[in-house]
């Protein structure tokens, strides 16, 4: 094995992934969903706004499941769970999932994606197919919150395809080690 290198990338180029791809869904899906299903009445946006504690719960709860989906993708990748670690970051007032092993490249790729398919884009799907105005709301917020992953997966993008990898400790990206 060779030396462990680092993939990682600035705060600024984080900054504007993250503007970027937690704005977009908030922006595009509404209103590719009203163009497709027609403006909701007003009555069923009230039903909706006036159950406030079950909006936060279910945000808490989808943020909560976010980082269990990275926990399942480190564990499918081959990380023992005793490599895994669930915290907090005041600073952020952001739970996240860490992981000291080192895991196939494709398969860390995969874990920073499992959220955003499992959380935002199948429930998205299925909101336009059915047309559930509150599952395309929270699938659409899903996805906004899944801003972190894509500048995860923009800092890990050059790395080799036979390259080993595990989350950078300190900085948005990756160590890895090339056999």
């Amino acid at each position: 094995m060779s030396q462990p290198l680092e993939a990682t990338i600035t705060f600024s180029e984080v900054s504007r992934i993250v503007w970027i791809t937690g704005l977009l869904p908030l922006v595009v899906i509404p209103a590719a969903f009203t163009g497709f299903w027609s403006w909701p009445s007003w009555t069923t946006i009230n039903s909706i706004l006036n159950s406030p504690i079950e909006i936060v719960l279910a945000l808490l709860a989808g943020a909560f499941v976010h980082e269990i989906l990275h926990g399942i993708g480190f564990l499918l990748g081959g990380a023992p769970l005793s490599s895994i670690r669930f915290g907090y970051i005041p600073k952020a007032m952001s739970a996240h999932i860490s992981c000291s092993s080192m895991i196939p490249i494709a398969a860390f790729r995969l874990t920073i994606l499992l959220p955003t398919i499992v959380l935002g884009v199948i429930p998205t799907a299925l909101a336009f197919i059915t047309g559930s105005l509150p599952l395309v709301l929270w699938s659409t917020l899903m996805l906004s919150a899944c801003a972190g992953d894509f500048a995860m997966l923009a800092a890990v993008k050059k790395v080799p395809s036979n390259a080993k990898a595990r989350v950078h400790g300190d900085l948005v990206g990756c160590v890895y080690v090339q056999p």
